[in-house]
């Protein structure tokens, strides 16, 4: 699996992620929280 193919793949996981957030009204801080990141790290992904 080449590394542009890795990269697509995670910004379409990143992007489902932020609209299941929405869908079911988790915020950046509580996922941040959940994901035991800093909300500057998990902003980061």
């Amino acid at each position: 699996m080449s590394q542009q193919h890795v990269s697509t793949e995670i910004q379409q996981i990143a992007r489902r992620i932020r609209e299941m957030r929405g869908i079911i009204g988790i915020s950046v801080d509580d996922m941040a929280e959940k994901t035991e990141l800093t909300v500057e790290q998990y902003r980061k992904y």
